[in-house]
């Protein structure tokens, strides 16, 4: 899309969910919010500067009221964007919302793009980058933990943590580059021990940092863990299980699950979809449906973030099958061997671990086992600030940089190479943080909001 990146025009949108509601909220953002305020809005009672919650009405352009309304007025950095906004708090129905938004458009304004609101707030410096992503993750949260990692980036947790690292970039450069352009000046020689103290505090904390990455990326991007196995293994009645609901057809016949069936199920914070796969087997027809899904249960498994291998706990070989295995050991997914039906079990390994799919028996087990394959550290979701794969490249980018100015400190090579690897690692948190922001960055970014956000 093409960006107002000088934040020329006036926009707006609805904020609020579409559909009908008790209430909906038109946002307004830009140079002519208060002439087209001034112009749609007629206060019951006392002057519209107030700069409080307004009672009123929203006027037509023939002097017609559309709706009865609340109103919020903002002027400059006192609104979310940074520059003057207005909200218009009117009733939920679709028709309402277009007459509004029609009539704002009519005046001057434009329908905002995705995550218009929030790249304003970000080019005027009301937040960071990794604020307005925070926002996003927020807004999509799928479980508590995903929640509350998403509420401590929007608070500004990130820019915290790292704000003691960007700090001695700067210190440390400042001292070394002082030399480098007053060689005449008598400033004496820097203490290079200490200098090595501070690039390596910082090298340890961004690596607390990006320790919890994986967990925090997980949060937010969620994990896709599929079930596979023989027919009449268990793999509907462990979806059934596991998610709580009686998501999948369970029957004695064989090949009952034809097609790819998914459930999503808070795996202690994790966002997961669990994904119920047809029973693969070697089929006779080539046309045959069962075909078809044998072949949708193949592909599945290229893009599991983890595997369950479940044996059927009746069988005397259950996990032998060579068409599965042969598949299995061309995926990077993590796999977990299941042997289900642990009533009927003809033997137990301590290799494997055993469940009752039917009676729930082990499934906590399983579940704490889960969340090791897909998320293999222990950080506690206090300790959780990054969430995006970017931010987690630009940290790794400092962190980089970091490490080998350290090493040429150390080697004591020539000045300049240190102070590039430090200039290296400032700007990776000017990138991570939008302090050098392109259009092509912010096009990636924002693209992914909803429409008033």
């Amino acid at each position: 899309m093409s960006l107002d990146i000088a934040c020329q025009d006036s926009i707006c949108a609805l904020s609020t969910p579409q559909g009908y509601g008790a209430l909906a909220i038109v946002r307004i953002s830009g140079p002519l919010t208060m002439q087209i305020f001034s112009q749609i809005f007629r206060k019951h009672k006392g002057d519209i500067e107030a700069m409080r919650a307004m009672h009123g009405a929203v006027i037509s352009h023939d002097g017609s009221i559309i709706d009865d309304v609340m109103a919020l007025l903002f002027k400059g950095k006192n609104s979310f964007t940074g520059e003057d906004s207005a909200e218009i708090h009117c009733h939920g129905n679709p028709l309402i919302i277009d007459q509004i938004i029609e009539r704002v458009c009519s005046l001057g304004a434009r329908l905002a793009k995705p995550g218009e609101f929030s790249m304003r707030s970000v080019l005027n410096g009301k937040i960071d980058l990794v604020q307005a992503e925070s926002i996003a993750d927020l807004i999509h949260a799928e479980t508590t933990a995903a929640k509350e990692a998403a509420l401590q980036g929007v608070r500004g947790g990130l820019a915290d943590k790292t704000k003691s690292i960007k700090e001695m970039i700067i210190s440390v450069l400042a001292e070394m580059e002082a030399r480098m352009d007053f060689p005449d000046e008598e400033l004496g020689s820097y203490d290079k021990n200490f200098l090595l103290g501070r690039i390596d505090e910082g090298v340890l904390l961004l690596k607390k940092l990006l320790d919890g990455a994986d967990y925090g990326i997980k949060l937010h991007e969620g994990a896709r863990i599929v079930i596979c196995g023989l027919p009449n293994a268990g793999k509907s009645t462990l979806l059934n299980q596991l998610s709580g609901q009686e998501r999948a057809i369970v029957h004695d016949s064989a090949g009952t699950t034809r097609d790819v069936l998914e459930a999503r199920i808070d795996l202690d914070g994790v966002p997961v979809v669990l994904v119920d796969v047809a029973g693969i087997r070697e089929v006779d027809l080539e046309n045959d449906i069962e075909k078809i899904g044998i072949d949708k249960a193949l592909d599945e498994l290229d893009k599991a973030h983890a595997v369950i291998w479940l044996g059927d706990g009746g069988s005397e070989h259950p996990f032998s099958d060579v068409r599965i295995n042969e598949k299995l050991k061309d995926i990077p997914a993590p796999l977990l061997y299941v042997l289900n039906k642990s009533d009927v079990a003809l033997k137990n390994s301590s290799d494997v671990l055993t469940i009752s799919a039917k009676y729930g028996h082990n499934i906590d087990e399983l579940k704490r086992a889960l969340k090791k394959m897909i998320v293999k550290e222990t950080t506690s979701v206090r300790e959780i600030y990054v969430t995006r794969a970017r931010q987690r490249e630009e940290l790794n980018e400092a962190l980089n940089g970091l490490k080998e100015s350290y090493r040429a400190l150390e080697l004591s090579l020539v000045d300049e190479v240190v102070a590039s690897e430090l200039r290296r690692a400032g700007l990776a948190f000017e990138r991570l943080f939008g302090m050098d922001l392109s259009e092509s960055v912010l096009d990636t970014i924002f693209s992914q909001f909803c429409i008033g956000k």
